[in-house]
């Protein structure tokens, strides 16, 4: 297991990330009658030992840096951090930009050198998202985050899962996907569409993880706004290969090899090929792409029809693959626990926060 060469420290939220938090008790946590880790995270920083500089960056003004520390002591988690900030040192509290700044100057660090692992994802997520530094969002509750617009690099709903999340390239930022689609000639309405589509994939990727599925819901909703990134510039290439092809090509130069693979598999099959989804996130940016016509949520039936009359040379083999197109809809609900015709209803929901 290798781990990214760029990111040198991992900050560690301290309540209810590395410990458990009780409101039973008041005053410094290394007072209370009991403490306790959270589960799997002593194993968690045991393999991640020797490979990160690990430091406790915390809101906490009750305790200083050494209760703190005692306080891990009481779970035996004290040895694994090199440094830890409070309010006390700091002078400064997250989501301030000063907060983040200060630890970097503590330890001669650079904002991409810097990971975030927190619980609270407006204090510790949006706070080290807007200071410059990866995030690992830790949420337990396996909820989708506020608008279905994920800005964290990764995320997870048990500590046991940090060290694999840690050993994968990590997909580029909300930003960088921004630019790399108006690169690439994008409009208003192509981005709007993408976002869609991103919406839908990242919002059933939470519905599967919370059924006990393998799914990254990151890869999803990266893959959604980056699956159509050469459907403007492909056209302009010298080449009879699809937009799909090509935008495969472009991300596979830009090391993102599973979101390639994404951008490969997310067109209709016009004929029988080696293209069809296989992975979670590749199935679902494909199911997504069918539901969104341009920028409204649409009944696979409605987004077949349109793409019939858009292209009228592909009319037969389109409806052709209409069964298949089905099966895919069908094995997503069941893994989602949706029955067919509650899946716009509840995407409908969740795209509108209700």
């Amino acid at each position: 297991m290798s781990y990214t060469d760029e990111i040198t420290t991992l900050a560690f939220d301290w309540g209810g990330t590395l410990m458990l938090e009780d409101s039973h008790y008041s005053g410094p946590m290394v007072d209370w009658p009991e403490v306790a880790a959270v589960d799997g995270i002593q194993e968690a920083l045991q393999t991640l030992k020797g490979h990160y500089r690990m430091v406790v960056v915390t809101n906490a003004a009750e305790s200083n840096a050494a209760q703190v520390r005692s306080a891990l002591a009481r779970v035996e988690l004290d040895r694994l951090f090199s440094d830890i900030f409070t309010f006390n040192e700091v002078k400064a509290r997250n989501p301030d930009p000063l907060f983040f700044r200060g630890v970097e100057s503590a330890l001669g660090s650079t904002p991409h050198q810097m990971a975030m692992v927190g619980d609270s994802f407006w204090a510790d997520i949006m706070g080290a998202c807007r200071a410059g530094w990866r995030t690992v969002w830790f949420n337990p509750e396996g909820k989708p985050c506020p608008g279905l617009i994920p800005p964290h690099t990764a995320e997870m709903v048990t500590m046991s899962e940090l060290p694999l999340l840690l050993s994968r390239r990590f997909p580029p930022d909300l930003q960088t996907c921004h630019l790399w689609c108006l690169e690439q000639g994008f409009s208003f309405n192509a981005w709007m569409h993408v976002s869609l589509v991103a919406a839908i994939a990242y919002q059933a990727a939470i519905w599967l993880r919370a059924n006990g599925l393998p799914v990254d819901p990151i890869l999803a909703q990266r893959g959604g706004l980056l699956h159509d990134l050469a459907k403007f510039s492909a056209p302009r290439i010298a080449s009879s290969a699809s937009h799909a092809e090509v935008g495969a090509s472009l991300l596979r130069e830009r090391g993102q090899p599973a979101l390639a693979e994404i951008a490969a598999r997310h067109m209709i099959r016009l004929a029988e090929d080696t293209l069809a989804p296989r992975t979670w996130e590749e199935k679902l940016v494909h199911f997504a792409d069918r539901l969104a016509n341009g920028r409204r949520l649409v009944t696979l039936d409605e987004r077949l029809e349109d793409l019939c009359l858009r292209y009228p040379h592909n009319a037969a083999a389109i409806r052709k693959q209409r069964d298949s197109e089905a099966a895919i809809q069908a094995e997503i609900c069941a893994a989602a626990g949706l029955k067919s015709d509650a899946l716009l209803p509840a995407l409908h929901s969740a795209l509108k926060g209700s």
